[in-house]
């Protein structure tokens, strides 16, 4: 008796764990293994089944006493017919393999389960938790009662009568403790995704609200200018400023459509090998004329050796001109801008560090949150797209900052294998 509750408890154990490896796996990995979905939850439950088949308690008649027979109605009622009749097959396969005078029995249990699961399905579907439970009670008790019954006689059946209730009571508690559990981990993961898809209405909605802001001061003001300049007795060097003040209005506008397209697909479409010192002083040439203006002096310096890793050149740039940009824009009484580019291991090491206003620790851990800014009028979106593109990089940034004394950025790219 001993050793058949220990079995049981071995076999609900079994099934748990599987089904809880199979949820928190896939939660992780439902976009990129959609298609692996039924073959997946297959092999898990074949690997339980060994288990239980494994860890059973013979009886009279060489009748094995364990719980596999649930496996096949979690399948088919969360996995779908498809992926239960394939589990329904193999298992069958298994039985015959494995051999034994229950052979037949066990399948014929898992018949009758399969048979019942797909004539109700449709109906399992709408019922209430409580109401599914008790079906799929009924379902399992029943298919091994019959088949219980078929095989052992009077006799035999009251030899093993306290075996018996023991089995069914397991076989009830099991099936209704699994099948509740498995509701739960399927109704947190549509809970979930019901909150990302709220949180992302209500992220796209600040955002649109934030960039049509941001688009429609700029376009505003070179509208002001544009029409200045229809009058006739502008003097040319005025027409020279107004066109000057409107293509810089333009070009802001454009920067927030750029930031913004590509914050929302920051994905490496066009990956190539780059060379970091040599984006790098590409970057540095375009910042170099904002530097000027604002009384900011960049210093380069870099390792002999040269380093590559596989990004997407544009991408790679943007990230680079938004850090160097919010770094200039942090010493608005000039300073120094160090730029440093070195290695360690099989990683690319930029050191980005100014000397400008700085951040409080809390300000460095709400970097790159939607919307969050340092600055009075800033949007945020830039450190957004920063931390979208490094991400879809593989590379890691770190932060350290102290406040009025300044701000350095560490970015580690993984280095591309020659």
């Amino acid at each position: 008796m001993k050793e058949l509750i220990m079995n049981l408890l071995l076999n609900i154990l079994f099934i748990m764990v599987s089904v809880l490896l199979y949820y928190s796996f896939w939660l992780q990995q439902e976009r990129k293994l959609s298609s692996l979905k039924v073959p997946l939850h297959v092999v898990y439950c074949l690997i339980t089944t060994v288990l239980c088949i494994f860890f059973s308690t013979t009886i009279e008649e060489g009748i094995r006493l364990n719980l596999q027979h649930i496996l096949i109605l979690v399948t088919i009622f969360f996995s779908g017919r498809l992926a239960g009749g394939i589990l329904f097959l193999f298992m069958n396969i298994v039985h015959l393999f494995v051999g034994g005078n229950d052979a037949i029995a066990s399948v014929l249990a898992t018949t009758i389960i399969y048979i019942s699961s797909i004539l109700i399905y449709t109906y399992f579907q709408r019922m209430r938790i409580i109401q599914q439970v008790l079906v799929s009670v009924f379902i399992t008790f029943f298919s091994a009662f019959i088949c219980l019954s078929l095989f052992l006689d009077k006799e035999e059946t009251y030899h093993a009568r306290y075996e018996l209730i023991v089995f069914y009571l397991f076989e009830a508690l099991g099936t209704a403790l699994i099948m509740y559990l498995i509701m739960v981990l399927k109704s947190q993961n549509e809970f979930q995704k019901r909150l990302i898809h709220v949180e992302k209405f209500q992220l796209i909605s600040e955002m649109a609200a934030s960039i049509s802001h941001e688009i429609r001061n700029p376009l505003t003001a070179t509208k002001g200018f544009l029409q200045l300049l229809e009058g006739d007795d502008i003097c040319p060097e005025k027409r020279k400023i107004y066109i000057q003040f409107a293509l810089e209005g333009i070009a802001q506008a454009d920067e927030v459509i750029t930031n913004y397209l590509t914050f929302a697909k920051p994905t490496i479409e066009e990956i190539e090998e780059l060379h970091i010192q040599q984006e790098l002083h590409k970057t540095i040439n375009l910042i170099t004329p904002l530097a000027n203006m604002s009384n900011v002096s960049i210093q380069f310096a870099s390792i002999d050796e040269e380093l590559y890793i596989d990004g997407e050149k544009q991408k790679l740039n943007q990230c680079f001109l938004n850090l160097l940009k919010n770094c200039i824009e942090a010493m608005p009484t000039g300073g120094a801008l160090k730029i440093h580019v070195g290695k360690k291991l099989n990683d690319a090491y930029i050191t980005i560090a100014d000397n400008g206003v700085g951040m409080t620790d809390e300000q460095v851990r709400q970097l790159g949150a939607p919307f969050y800014s340092t600055k009075e009028k800033g949007t945020g979106l830039g450190m957004m797209v920063v931390f979208s593109i490094l991400k879809a990089m593989s590379a890691r940034l770190n932060i350290a900052s102290k406040k009025n004394e300044g701000t350095t950025f560490t970015l580690v790219f993984p280095l591309k294998d020659v």
